[in-house]
């Protein structure tokens, strides 16, 4: 379920449920917070505002993420969450308004580093207004987000932005919008002798990339 998270800021944790924010408890500042608690403290919120009743989150996935998703939705069963497995057909995976109106959660990849801010970032919602199109499918907004996101991108200097960087990840780290589940490992297979990948391959990126991008300079590998 990846590495604890630790809140530098006491906030509060939320969720996006059945197109609702539900807020889910406080905690307290510099605590470790494990994957695992912040599932309990969603399922607890969701039953008292309920009144008790059993509540299912619909869980949801791509074709490709049959495994996964099986794998994670065991995981929260586990945590005490009733939770209810829907596999996207590719035409709905197309479909931009399903895609930003899921009443539950969503199972997905994005980028790493300075990328994956465009899906956080509440100037980009997808709504009717724009056809769906914006980047945010989670509806998450945070102008305090927003702003450091403008101030990052138009740094120059590296310290600075990197900088920048960490104080976004705090309050990605409070405010939870996507809670991070687990790590897709990739791998790539050359014949006894090569050494290439032993140190060039961990610069590129991983083998999803591509066989072309991995195999970009084969040429110049060194072999015994």
């Amino acid at each position: 379920m990846g590495s604890p998270l630790t809140r530098k800021d006491a906030d509060l944790v939320s969720l996006r449920v059945a197109d609702t924010d539900l807020v889910v408890g406080s905690v307290e500042p510099e605590r470790p917070w494990e994957p695992r608690e912040a599932l309990l403290f969603v399922r607890d919120e969701a039953l008292r505002r309920h009144e008790g009743a059993q509540v299912q989150f619909q869980f949801r996935g791509s074709s490709t993420d049959t495994l996964e998703l099986a794998a994670v939705a065991d995981y929260w069963r586990q945590a005490g969450l009733d939770v209810a497995e829907s596999i996207t057909s590719p035409a709905l995976a197309r479909d931009p308004e399903y895609q930003a109106t899921f009443p539950g959660i969503e199972l997905t990849g994005r980028a790493s580093g300075e990328e994956i801010f465009p899906d956080f970032d509440g100037r980009l919602l997808s709504t009717p207004e724009n056809r769906f199109t914006g980047a945010n499918r989670s509806h998450y907004t945070n102008g305090s987000l927003d702003r450091l996101i403008d101030s990052m991108y138009g740094a120059l200097d590296d310290t600075e932005r990197g900088r920048r960087l960490r104080e976004a990840g705090e309050i990605l780290g409070a405010d939870l919008p996507a809670l991070p589940s687990h790590f897709t490992i990739g791998f790539a297979a050359v014949v006894k002798g090569v050494h290439a990948f032993v140190d060039d391959y961990p610069t590129i990126g991983p083998a999803a990339s591509g066989a072309g991008l991995v195999s970009r300079n084969a040429q110049r590998w060194d072999r015994d």
